[in-house]
C-alpha cells in the first residue's frame, strides 16, 4: 500500500488530518503513466523510508524539522503542556520540554550548527518571538514588532526574517521590508513584491526570495505570479531569468548552493484534464529548468535536496536529475492514520533525508536511510 504524504502547515496539520479522515486512499501508478515533458520514466519501487523517532505523550505535533548533520538533527514540536525539542546526537534521540514566553506557539526551525539553533513562534498578541538554544540551554530573545516567523538563520549575529509591513501605491507597485540582524542591531531593506513566500540560502551572499505578484482569486484558490529575487550586497535584485509562472499556491525553497537552488510550485494552468500540476524548478547556476512532476504522484509542500542535483518531493516521490522514483509500500505505524506532512529536511554531507509526520495517533520523523553518526 502507498503512503501518500498530504502536505500542511504547523497550523492547519490538525485540519489536514480532519479531512484526510474522508479522503480516499490514493491509488497506485504505474511507470507509464506519466513523466518528466513526456519523457523521463517513473520508476516505482519498495519505499526504503522507516520510523527512527516517535513521540505519543501529551497529544504532540512536530512543527518542523532542521539537519545539521549526521549527528545533529533538530525538531520542534508543540503540545498542550508546551513546546518541546527532539533532538538526534548521533546516537539516539531526546525530547525536552523549552522554556519559553507565555502562550508561545512554535512555527518553524532554524539550525546553523548543534549549538545555534532558534524556534520561531507566535505569541497571543499576534506577534513574533524566538527562543535560541546556544549549546548549553535555551534563551528567549526579542524580535522586531513587525518581525514574521518567516526567515533564515546563518548564525546568531546573522539572521534574516520578513517583516509584516509592506506598502502598495499605483504607481510603483508593492514593496515588502526583510530584517536583518547584523550582531548589532536590525537593519530594514525593500524587496518589490506584494507577499514573500519563501527565503532562503547558504550565506548573505547565496541568499534567495521568492515572492507572489498580482495576487488575485480564482474560484477558492489564491493565484499570483511567482517572482524571485537574490541578495546583493546592499540591496535586492530581481532574478530576470526566473520562468514567468503563474501559481495556486504558495511556492517552497530550497537552497544549498548558488548552483543548486530549487523552487517548487503548483502551476494555476490547468491541463486539458482539469489538473493543476506541480512543477520543480532548478537553478544549476547556468539556467533555470522546469520539471512537471507525474500526475498525482506529489502534493505542494516542503522539499530537500538529496545531496546532489536531485530532489525529494516528500518521501513519496524523488527526482534523481536524470528520472522520477516512486516510493510504494507501508512504512508508517498503522496508528499514524490519517496523518500530515509538516517539514523536511537533507543532513548535510549525506544522501539522507528526514522527513515530520503528524497523525491524529500521535508524532513521528521517518528517515530513507539508516541515522548514524
Amino acid at each position: 500500500m502507498r503512503h501518500r504524504m498530504i502536505w500542511a502547515p504547523p497550523l492547519a496539520a490538525t485540519a489536514a488530518i480532519v479531512g484526510l479522515l474522508a479522503a480516499p486512499p490514493a491509488g497506485a501508478r504505474t511507470a507509464s503513466q506519466a513523466g518528466v515533458h513526456g519523457t523521463a520514466p517513473v520508476i516505482v519501487r519498495p519505499t526504503p523510508w522507516r520510523v527512527v523517532y516517535t513521540n505519543r505523550t501529551g497529544r504532540p505535533s512536530l512543527r518542523g524539522i532542521a539537519a545539521v548533520n549526521s549527528h545533529a538533527i533538530w525538531a520542534v514540536g508543540d503540545r498542550p503542556s508546551g513546546p518541546f525539542a527532539a533532538h538526534w546526537n548521533g546516537r539516539g534521540w531526546k525530547t525536552s520540554p523549552i522554556p519559553h514566553p507565555r502562550g508561545f506557539n512554535p512555527q518553524f526551525i532554524s539550525a546553523p550548527s548543534d549549538s545555534d539553533v532558534w524556534v520561531f513562534g507566535v505569541l497571543p498578541s499576534g506577534h513574533t518571538s524566538a527562543v535560541q538554544w546556544d549549546g548549553s540551554s535555551w534563551h528567549t530573545v526579542t524580535l522586531p514588532s513587525d518581525a514574521s516567523d518567516l526567515g533564515v538563520v546563518f548564525s546568531p549575529s546573522d539572521i534574516w526574517l520578513v517583516s509584516d509591513l509592506h506598502a502598495c501605491s499605483s504607481g510603483s507597485g508593492c514593496v515588502t521590508a526583510i530584517l536583518h540582524w547584523n550582531g548589532s542591531h536590525w537593519i530594514q531593506s525593500f524587496v518589490r513584491t506584494t507577499s514573500v513566500a519563501a527565503l532562503g540560502g547558504s550565506a548573505d551572499g547565496d541568499l534567495w526570495l521568492i515572492g507572489m505578484n498580482k495576487i488575485h482569486r480564482v474560484g477558492d484558490q489564491t493565484h499570483a505570479e511567482m517572482v524571485g529575487f537574490r541578495w546583493h550586497h546592499h540591496a535586492w535584485r530581481r532574478v530576470a531569468r526566473l520562468p514567468r509562472i503563474e501559481v495556486a499556491d504558495t511556492p517552497s525553497l530550497t537552497v544549498t548552493s548558488a548552483r543548486n537552488v530549487w523552487v517548487s510550485a503548483l502551476r494555476a494552468r490547468r491541463r486539458s484534464n482539469g489538473e493543476q500540476p506541480d512543477l520543480g524548478v532548478h537553478w544549476n547556476g547556468q539556467r533555470w529548468t522546469v520539471l512537471t512532476v507525474p500526475d498525482n504522484l506529489a502534493d505542494l509542500g516542503p522539499i530537500a535536496t538529496d545531496g546532489g542535483q536531485g530532489l525529494w518531493f516528500g518521501p513519496d516521490l524523488h527526482w534523481t536529475g536524470r528520472k522520477w522514483i516512486e516510493e510504494v509500500g507501508r512504512w508508517l505505524p498503522s496508528w499514524a492514520n490519517p496523518f500530515a506532512g509538516v517539514g523536511i529536511s537533507h543532513v548535510p554531507g549525506t544522501r539522507t533525508v528526514v522527513v515530520a509526520v503528524v497523525s491524529a495517533g500521535g508524532t513521528l520523523i521517518g528517515s530513507n536511510r539508516p541515522l548514524r553518526a
